[in-house]
């Protein structure tokens, strides 16, 4: 009699022990399957998450969460800008400063200008002038082309802007401008076909 009641007791702790191990691993796999999905549920979150969208400018794309300099450094139609920007020393300006409209001539607009130009402004007693032209290039604050029209502005050197439309493109003094309203941290950016100059 005892016999049987012991093997009962056995019986009856084996099972017990078994439905412990069958919760606990229950319980350990409910644990894993909410961590995965947490997991899932962060990377959908951090998929779904707003991409910044920009302009395409020389086959890259400008940003309003970056600055006008770097920006315009990204393009590679504004190589030679870029090389003017840095030998000038403005490009600092143009990173932490503003906010600045920046028109921003492409590499062939600089090929209209007379051969060597470009070349004798790196040159280190041509500073200032290099400088200048820089200046020819922005404008105090932000302005989009609508706010360009209606405005009697001039450039940081001095240059009065004039805003017109013909044939059906917007012209800024002698050039045209190719693309326009590029936003970015600190200012607006319109690339144009052609070097402003007085």
């Amino acid at each position: 009699m005892n016999e049987r009641i012991l093997l009962r007791l056995l019986v009856a702790l084996a099972c017990i022990g078994i439905i412990a191990c069958n919760a606990s691993a229950s319980s350990k796999q409910k644990r894993q399957d909410s961590t995965a999905i947490m997991m899932i549920t962060s990377t959908e979150t951090a998929i779904q998450e707003p991409i910044e969208t920009g302009v395409e400018v020389g086959e890259a794309i400008m940003t309003p969460g970056r600055n006008l300099a770097d920006n315009v450094s990204r393009s590679k139609d504004h190589t030679t800008f870029t090389i003017l920007l840095r030998a000038s020393g403005l490009i600092s300006s143009l990173k932490r400063a503003g906010p600045y409209t920046l028109f921003a001539p492409t590499n062939e607009a600089f090929n209209e200008i007379p051969a060597g130009a470009v070349d004798s402004l790196l040159l280190p007693t041509h500073k200032a002038e290099l400088v200048q032209l820089v200046r020819d290039h922005l404008i105090a604050g932000s302005f989009t082309i609508g706010q360009l029209r209606s405005s009697q502005l001039h450039t940081l050197s001095g240059i009065p802007v004039s805003l017109y439309r013909r044939g059906g493109d917007w012209w800024i003094n002698h050039a045209r401008i190719s693309i326009a309203d590029v936003r970015s941290s600190n200012g607006t950016l319109h690339v144009t076909e052609a070097v402003l100059q007085p």
